[in-house]
């Protein structure tokens, strides 16, 4: 296994050198769908790509006139796999694993990080894996792109407007500026307190805790929701949802959520977005649930979001902008009190959650 930075060379050399080639992504532009006509004649390709970030019309016609039945669509549930599969013409096969999707972004541009794998063991799990993927995909067909060309151009012109929202917050971060100065002073009043170092020593052990309930390391699979309910630290959950939670941990449902909350290679607000819209399936997804999760997966990153934090922007005057989604507004207060913990010399916003306890 080798790690690599960027995958646009060795994809390159790959395609030129294959009889078989097997592509999952979770998106695709056309500028790298062009690297597959390098391809030799009579190599045999298969690709599956997703629908949700979304990927363009252009793309998928291309992709279907090129490959017909073995260019699909993935849209069962959110797909972002990143696997690029070579079978060479001496018989020696290849895996790229990692974050670049099949982008200009991913192959060159971004700052991503991948592997390259060679071992047979693992190769034979990868193509189990994408040949289940395959076949429980979707043609792509003729009658299926007029029905996406209207969601695509709707999808993207939501994007679009989310950019936009993006300057947005960065513009508000710039108007907050004193709202911020105020904040900082505020926090620094408490900081002198003698008990201060006790309050962070105290926030390191709850954090460290939690980590162990939540179980991140397993994809949630071993998640102790009854000892994550009886730490009220970080923002008391209702106990009447610990029931719904479980259950959704019996059914997968949770880990997936969960998975897809803290996958930093998805925006924060579209995320965030993503898993509180499913708090109509599952209830108890709600703010404090997932902004806790997020905190205690990185506390130095993501903000809590609570009674006592609702009560500080109050008092500080910090109020959510109505035309932001909910993920779009968590990212303003993730941003902003990143620069407030910096400044007052709080380590991270578990820290900062205690003192707004106080």
């Amino acid at each position: 296994m080798k790690f690599i930075k960027n995958i646009g060379a060795f994809i390159e050399e790959y395609v030129s050198k294959s009889s078989n080639i097997n592509i999952a992504v979770a998106l695709a532009s056309k500028t790298a769908i062009d690297i597959l006509s390098n391809a030799n004649k009579g190599c045999k390709v298969k690709f599956v790509v997703g629908i949700d970030l979304p990927t363009s019309f252009d793309v998928l016609e291309c992709l279907m006139d090129d490959y017909g039945n073995n260019a699909r669509i993935y849209n069962s549930e959110m797909f972002h796999p990143k696997v690029y599969l070579f079978t060479l013409f001496d018989g020696t096969k290849k895996a790229i694993l990692g974050s670049g999707n099949f982008t200009n972004g991913g192959l060159y541009d971004n700052i991503e990080a991948s592997v390259l794998i060679d071992d047979s063991d693992s190769i034979a799990e990868l193509e189990d894996w994408f040949n289940t993927i395959y076949v429980n995909s979707q043609p792509i067909t003729d009658e299926f792109l007029v029905n996406y060309k209207e969601y695509a151009d709707v999808e993207i012109k939501h994007l679009s407007n989310k950019r936009k929202h993006i300057k947005q917050l960065q513009t508000k971060l710039d108007i907050y500026a004193d709202v911020r100065e105020d904040a900082v002073k505020l926090l620094r009043r408490k900081i002198k307190d003698e008990r201060f170092a006790d309050v962070v020593n105290n926030r390191a052990y709850v954090l460290n805790e939690l980590h162990k309930y939540i179980d991140f390391e397993n994809h949630f699979k071993d998640f102790d929701i009854d000892s994550f309910f009886k730490v009220q630290e970080l923002g008391h959950i209702v106990p009447i949802f610990k029931s719904y939670l479980q259950e959704a941990k019996a059914n997968g449902q949770l880990a997936k959520i969960l998975d897809m909350l803290i996958d930093e290679t998805i925006p924060l607000n579209k995320r965030f977005d993503m898993a509180y819209s499913t708090e109509s399936k599952v209830k108890g997804l709600g703010i404090n649930f997932l902004s806790k999760i997020l905190c205690v997966y990185n506390p130095e990153k993501y903000v809590i979001l609570n009674k006592p934090a609702e009560t500080f922007f109050d008092q500080i005057g910090l109020l959510p902008d109505k035309g932001l989604t909910i993920g779009e507004q968590y990212e303003f207060y993730c941003n902003f009190f990143r620069i407030v913990c910096k400044d007052a010399g709080i380590p991270d916003m578990a820290t900062l959650d205690a003192l707004i306890w106080e």
